[in-house]
């Protein structure tokens, strides 16, 4: 531990010497027992997925990595398997019940077991393979880059490759009948084959954008999707044909992003793309835009059949929908997007902020989203004050309140546009929100009857604020950028500076033990602690440089969460830390303890996890005391 002594009366921008801080690993814990997670929201798998394929109630997806996940349940429950493979694999395929084609830049694999295990086929392309399918049992066709086309009639047992004329990378690739197939690709490039893809010749395109996905509903009528990124292409194409792919219009798109692929799903036709875009249409009608439903991320892939459509994305995202719906579903239970706030009004009660407001009172052995105002924006940070009184901050200056214990909720008159990044009670009735602001604007908020109407609070800093935490007598903490660390003894009229000297770096959550003890981390794995109310500070040793997004304590027990599942935990009040080891590959965003033994922990794309605390593996040589 590094501790250096300040005057409260000094300010950081008197230091005139930089010290390089050589810190100690971190100690290992001298308890007995250790904090475990349990996933509740879990993910299929962390990596992005970015190809998949549908066969009734089969699901398989494949993504960056060699990653391959798969459901024979529709999406209920998923298991991993290994391609053996290390390249992102970016075309998926059916050959018939059992036998899958997944190709990458490593190559062609093959299953015949659903998917369970895959074997290596010798068709070494020398380029990154991107799209594949099949006429039949027999004939197939996979593309890729440099205009590559490889060709098996023996159900992708064994491949040989054709020449296409093309150089363009080709995205896709569709068959309409056993013989006749389509490939698309980039600059708007068309080509098609009459014989199984032995022998191609081009098509006249309507476009010069990206073409990213092809699909036949039957011999006669198809679809393909695409867009650009360069200003003069299209953002985003629809096309159709009537006559098996020999000629191609071009359609009206109700979006304006990319789309990375297309399918039939029961009746209809649905496209997915950027920004988790989708669009769908039914028989000749016109394609109507859907309600974005990964907000912030994109669509990768899509695939169909009679029973719906399966899409696919970032961080193990599967959606689900069924034939004639409009809106997807996710594969598994919890919010889509990261878990930014968590909030316990009770022992009984638990909230997540996200893009909803979900509410459980068993653990999220169940949940059920809470009655919002229309066009509520995604809740970032979640405050109680009693097991009744709380409000919900986040996106453009977001507020709500609830006064039955989260199960509705009513909004509060903005008093800003810019996002709001957390709340914190110091009484049932006076709360105080913070958030990120820019020079001159107001970062401080404060509400004197329970958030329904708040006030501006000129706290004296331009720094964004992303962390705050009240202890008692209206004593509070607010901390923020360039190290930023403020006091209140008022209940948040007032602000005070309180230099610490330590860091410069982004600090991003506070946690009050008592009025002497507070803990504070940040980003570059900074935790700092004061043991007389802030007038002088100590780095603690930590052992990492991620940054630390969120603190909790209860008593002497606390822990802190990260990303790339950085969880570290004290039994000191903060003195000494040590690396929880959970390898769990995720970012956590958000924590809340009930107790010294349990607690939530919250992630990105709604990864929620149980905390409970047992005994912990031991040490060689080390002994339970």
């Amino acid at each position: 531990m590094v501790s250096r002594r300040r005057s409260a009366r000094s300010t950081v921008s008197s230091i005139a010497v930089v010290t390089l801080l050589i810190l100690p690993a971190p100690s290992r814990a001298q308890g007995a027992s250790d904090w475990r997670l349990t996933p509740i929201f879990p993910k299929t798998t962390p990596a992005l997925l970015t190809s998949v394929a549908v066969r009734r109630a089969h699901i398989v997806a494949g993504g960056e990595s060699g990653t391959i996940v798969r459901s024979t349940d529709r999406g209920a429950t998923w298991t991993s398997a290994s391609t053996g493979g290390s390249a992102t694999i970016r075309a998926l395929a059916f050959v018939d019940s059992l036998t899958l084609i997944a190709a990458s830049a490593d190559g062609v694999m093959r299953s015949v077991d659903g998917g369970a295990t895959w074997a290596r086929v010798e068709a070494s392309s020398g380029a990154e393979l991107r799209g594949a399918a099949f006429g039949d049992a027999r004939v197939g066709v996979i593309v890729g880059d440099s205009g590559i086309a490889l060709v098996t009639t023996d159900g992708g047992a064994h491949w040989r490759r054709t020449a296409t004329g093309v150089a363009a990378t080709l995205r896709a690739v569709a068959f309409s009948s056993p013989t006749a197939v389509v490939a698309v690709g980039d600059d708007g490039v068309i080509i098609r084959s009459a014989d199984g893809g032995a022998h191609w010749r081009a098509v006249q395109s309507p476009t010069s954008a990206a073409l990213r996905g092809v699909r036949f509903e039957s011999a006669t009528r198809g679809v393909a999707a695409g867009g650009d990124d360069r200003r003069w292409r299209p953002g985003s194409v629809l096309l159709e044909t009537t006559d098996g792919g020999e000629h191609w219009t071009r359609v009206a798109s109700p979006l304006n992003r990319r789309l990375y692929g297309i399918a039939y799903a029961g009746a209809g036709v649905v496209a997915v793309g950027d920004s988790g875009a989708s669009a769908h249409r039914v028989g000749g009608g016109p394609w109507i835009a859907e309600k974005l439903v990964a907000k912030g991320a994109w669509l990768s892939a899509i695939a169909g059949d009679a029973d719906g459509a399966v899409a696919v994305g970032p961080v193990g995202t599967v959606l689900l929908r069924a034939p004639g719906d409009s809106a997807w579903r996710s594969a598994r239970q919890g919010p889509l997007v990261t878990i930014a706030g968590i909030a316990m009004p009770s022992k009984s009660t638990v909230l997540i902020g996200s893009a909803d407001i979900l509410r459980s009172v068993d653990d999220f052995a169940t949940s059920v989203k809470t009655k919002a105002p229309p066009k509520t924006r995604t809740t970032i940070g979640l405050a109680f004050g009693d097991s009744l009184h709380g409000v919900a901050v986040g996106e453009l200056g977001q507020m709500l309140w609830t006064n039955d214990g989260g199960a509705t909720w009513t909004k509060s008159d903005s008093v800003s546009a810019r996002n709001l990044r957390v709340a914190a009670f110091v009484s049932p009735s006076v709360v105080v929100a913070v958030g990120a602001f820019g020079r001159g604007a107001a970062a401080t908020f404060r509400s004197t009857n329970g958030g329904r109407s708040w006030s501006a609070i000129n706290s004296g800093t331009h720094a964004h604020l992303l962390g705050l935490a009240f202890g008692a007598d209206g004593f509070g903490v607010a901390v923020g950028g360039a190290g930023v660390i403020q006091q209140t003894v008022d209940s948040g009229v007032t602000w005070q500076l309180v230099p610490q000297g330590e860091t410069h770096t982004l600090l991003r959550g506070v946690a009050i033990l008592d009025r002497m003890t507070w803990v504070v981390v940040g980003d570059e794995g900074v935790i700092l602690r004061t043991r007389d109310g802030g007038l002088t500070w100590s780095r603690i040793a930590t052992g990492t440089l991620l940054p630390i997004a969120s603190v909790a304590f209860s008593g002497t027990s606390g822990l802190v969460v990260g990303p790339m599942g950085l969880v570290l935990a004290s039994d000191d009040a903060g003195v000494t830390w040590r690396r929880v080891d959970q390898r769990i590959p995720s970012s956590f965003f958000s924590i809340v303890l009930r107790g010294a033994d349990d607690g939530f922990v919250g992630g990105f794309g709604g990864e929620l996890y149980r905390l409970t605390r047992g005994p912990r593996p031991l040490a060689r040589g080390e002994k339970h005391e």
